[in-house]
């Protein structure tokens, strides 16, 4: 459920300064100093304040940034691609690809804002870690001697096929 927003929240005239900076220039340490605060540093203070938070969430739904805008947008950078590059004769050069760098900070972003990293130096005590692997990447890790074919019966619960003798009985 959204919770809904006041107009006045209590606010200092340096804290809306330092909303009204902070939205601008989007870095903490300088649109505090803007703000008259004689540390930069008491910029990250004010952003775990409530009353700051919710004035900031009111400053971006009036500049028409709300959760849908931002969803649409978190999306389209989950989804980046580096667009096709052609020649001067039109032959493609490089097909359209995905932009991992992007995807990859996009998906940062997109874990940070559901909150599903731990916070640093939390320690995971007996945490399971299921792994669903289908019958070509079995093969492939055994392919590749990632595994044994005593693994590979077990994750597979199916005998071995010998390839070799496979093709031998192909060419009888």
């Amino acid at each position: 459920m959204k919770q809904r927003l006041s107009k006045d929240q209590g606010l200092t005239g340096r804290e809306k300064k330092f909303i009204k900076y902070f939205m601008e220039c989007r870095k903490v340490g300088e649109a505090a100093l803007r703000a008259g605060y004689a540390h930069g540093q008491y910029g990250s203070f004010l952003l775990g304040q409530d009353r700051v938070k919710t004035g900031i969430q009111l400053k971006m739904e009036k500049e028409g940034i709300d959760d849908e805008y931002l969803a649409k947008k978190l999306k389209s950078g989950l989804e980046a691609y580096y667009p096709e590059k052609r020649s001067k004769d039109g032959v493609v050069m490089q097909k359209q690809s995905p932009d991992f760098f992007t995807q990859d900070k996009y998906l940062d972003k997109a874990f940070k804002i559901r909150r599903d990293y731990l916070p640093e130096g939390a320690k995971v005590e007996n945490k399971q870690v299921n792994i669903i692997i289908n019958m070509n990447m079995a093969q492939g890790l055994l392919d590749s001697k990632k595994i044994t074919k005593a693994e590979f019966e077990e994750i597979t619960h199916e005998p071995i096929k010998d390839k070799e003798n496979d093709r031998e009985k192909e060419r009888v």
